[in-house]
């Protein structure tokens, strides 16, 4: 890490440490993990954009907690939702659903959830001050007017019949897929040795044509 830092250009590296510390400090209180999961394309704008802007000033705040993010392919014989799990020091478990938020929406609720007291004496001063909890928050919507709870988890949808069915689906297409593109470059290559091979002829190669002639000249030479 140190080694990392190091190579980079001094102005980017004070960009990124000033995104690490921006305030507020996205400190959490007794927990143990993270557990992200999410689409890494074609849907789940809001939890990827929470990723990549508010994780790493998570991760930076919180050291000793585990954050495992797991990106998954979303085909379009999936229903599944984005979510966190957050793993608490004694055990206990708590689910947030990112399905339609604003990542914006997504870090407040986590927050809320699991921060320090000093989370919520910043959130009731930026309240009464009418001020935004994060730059951008002003542009904060949903896709949705609520999240749609009955959608199920990456884990939950895996296990249940339409999953397996999905993904079972999915893997058919990705192999034909494959297949396919196999055959093209096969194809591809035929018509390059095709192209590169000596043009035929009616006539024999020439060595071949010398033992024929040989041949045929013995047959009506004198006999002894």
């Amino acid at each position: 890490m140190a080694t990392s830092a190091a190579r980079l250009p001094s102005a980017k590296l004070k960009t990124i440490l000033a995104n690490l510390n921006a305030t507020p400090r996205l400190m959490l209180r007794n927990v143990k993990e993270l557990r992200v999961s999410y689409a890494y394309r074609n849907d789940h704008w809001g939890a990827r954009h929470f990723t990549k802007e508010f994780l790493p000033r998570i991760a930076y705040a919180n050291p000793d907690v585990a954050i495992n993010v797991q990106k998954e392919l979303k085909t379009k014989y999936d229903t599944w939702r984005p979510d966190i799990k957050v793993v608490f020091e004694d055990g206990k478990t708590a689910a947030i659903n990112m399905h339609a938020k604003w990542s914006t929406a997504i870090a407040k609720e986590l927050m809320d959830v699991a921060g320090i007291d000093a989370w919520r004496k910043y959130k009731s001063s930026a309240d009464a001050a009418g001020r935004p909890l994060f730059p951008g928050e002003e542009n904060e919507r949903s896709i949705l007017s609520s999240p749609d709870e009955t959608l199920p988890t990456l884990e939950e949808f895996r296990n249940s019949p339409e999953g397996k069915a999905s993904l079972a689906k999915a893997a058919a297409e990705r192999a034909e897929g494959r297949k396919k593109a196999m055959a093209a470059i096969e194809e591809k290559k035929a018509r390059k040795v095709a192209q590169t091979a000596p043009a035929a002829t009616d006539q024999p190669p020439e060595e071949t044509q010398k033992t024929l002639a040989a041949k045929a000249a013995s047959l009506f030479a004198p006999k002894a």
